[in-house]
């Protein structure tokens, strides 16, 4: 059986992370337009923030995420289809997501969030299969290679992330690992502003947690484990 150490592990949940702004919980929470629970190609109309701050993803005016009922996952087919958030200001900060692509060919500039009224201002982009781009607040765009040598592939969920410190270092991560060295980005004038979800073109996302600071090393290990046993 599980020993004390595993079943704690195996109880954790992002709700336990400090700084808690935004928890999208897998296959919860999620409503069509009838508020029931979608079923399988529903147009996804809300999706339930869990972290108790009622930050819930909402319909936005251009398309639609749709459920997907096999990977129970909001499915964003094009790349206007998104889902509004209220708008958060950070300034340190932790944005995770669970992410996977339908087709290998969809992976190019993949907006997985921005702020809608300044989407060339504030976003982070999975650029192509290699790497990431980030620009927060009007800073210069700054680009981040997965590590490894890690090559995005199709039909595949992964776990990323982007972190600011208290010391202003951005850094990225993937699968718990991160990819590259950190980057400066000092606040407050660098502020990243963010108020839509948009996964991207041919894009699942199963998960999202949105915190006000960077996590401990321990925190970041353990929302890689809990986003590897969702799926």
């Amino acid at each position: 059986g599980l020993n004390l150490k595993n079943r704690i592990d195996a109880e954790w949940t992002p709700k336990k992370l400090g700084g808690l702004l935004i928890w999208l919980q897998y296959n919860t929470g999620l409503e069509e337009s009838d508020t029931s629970f979608p079923e399988d190609t529903d147009a996804v109309t809300k999706w339930a923030d869990q972290s108790g701050e009622g930050n819930h993803a909402t319909k936005s005016s251009g398309g639609l995420a749709n459920y997907d009922s096999t990977l129970k996952s909001p499915y964003f087919e094009g790349s206007t289809d998104s889902l509004n958030l209220p708008q958060q200001t950070l300034s340190a900060f932790s944005v995770y997501v669970r992410v996977r692509f339908k087709a290998s060919g969809t992976i190019s500039n993949a907006d997985v969030l921005v702020e809608d009224d300044d989407a060339g201002n504030n976003f982070w982009r999975i650029q192509n299969t290699e790497g990431i781009r980030i620009k927060i607040g009007g800073s210069t765009a700054q680009n981040f290679t997965f590590h490894s040598e890690t090559e995005l592939a199709e039909d595949t969920w992964y776990n990323m992330g982007l972190e600011r410190d208290g010391s202003d270092a951005v850094t990225s991560w993937l699968n718990g690992t991160q990819n590259g060295e950190s980057v400066d980005l000092a606040t407050p004038l660098r502020n990243w502003s963010v108020d839509n979800l948009k996964g991207g073109d041919g894009c699942y996302i199963a998960e999202l947690v949105i915190t006000s600071q960077g996590l401990t090393s321990s925190e970041r290990s353990k929302l890689n484990t809990y986003f590897n046993n969702l799926s």
